[in-house]
């Protein structure tokens, strides 16, 4: 008698967790927050490193994501308004935050790569960014943005939930690395 006292109890603690897991997942839901976070807000998957402690309190903070494996499907092109630019001269990054706000990185022949590392023509100095991040350069006279298999993604314009695979790129083309906190460059071209 005292076993099956036992284990109603157990079933009855597994139901009532089951219930709370589903309700909060509900109002996560219904608050419009994303996969991967709860109530509060993102996951802080760096949380031991320095400087996380401030992070955590940011209401908008970059949200780590995690490719399922290397052999993940390319992202859809972004649909956006206008017509292709055609053929592309001047291309060229302007930093319009961070440290590299206010300079300008030609895009040449072999393009520009953008990373952590020093071997990188852009280097940013952002725990976010992966250390060969993504690729600008043109391609068949069109400028296009490729992301290098990034931990945290490349983002485009107001893009802030799917990060992009390779795009092209047209002039006035907003680009964050490792999402919207970090450095944000801004494509022209002639």
């Amino acid at each position: 008698m005292l076993i099956l006292y036992v284990l109603a109890a157990l079933l009855a603690a597994v139901l009532i967790a089951f219930f709370v897991m589903r309700a909060r997942s509900r109002r996560a839901q219904q608050a419009g927050s994303p996969p991967g976070t709860d109530a509060s807000g993102p996951i802080n998957a760096r949380a031991d490193l320095p400087g996380a402690a401030s992070r955590k309190e940011e209401a908008d903070a970059t949200m780590v994501y995690k490719r399922a494996s290397r052999t993940a499907a390319a992202a859809a092109p972004l649909k956006r308004e206008g017509a292709s630019p055609g053929v592309l001269t001047g291309a060229r990054l302007v930093g319009l935050s961070g440290h590299h706000k206010g300079h300008h990185f030609p895009v040449g022949a072999t393009g520009l790569a953008v990373g952590r590392s020093g071997s990188c023509d852009i280097v940013l100095v952002d725990e976010r960014v992966s250390s060969h991040h993504a690729w600008i350069g043109m391609v068949n006279g069109k400028a296009m943005l490729r992301d290098l298999k990034s931990t945290n993604g490349t983002f485009l314009n107001t893009q802030t939930r799917v990060s992009v695979g390779e795009t092209e790129l047209r002039p006035g083309d907003t680009i964050f690395f490792g999402g919207h906190q970090g450095d944000q460059f801004r494509f022209l071209a002639d």
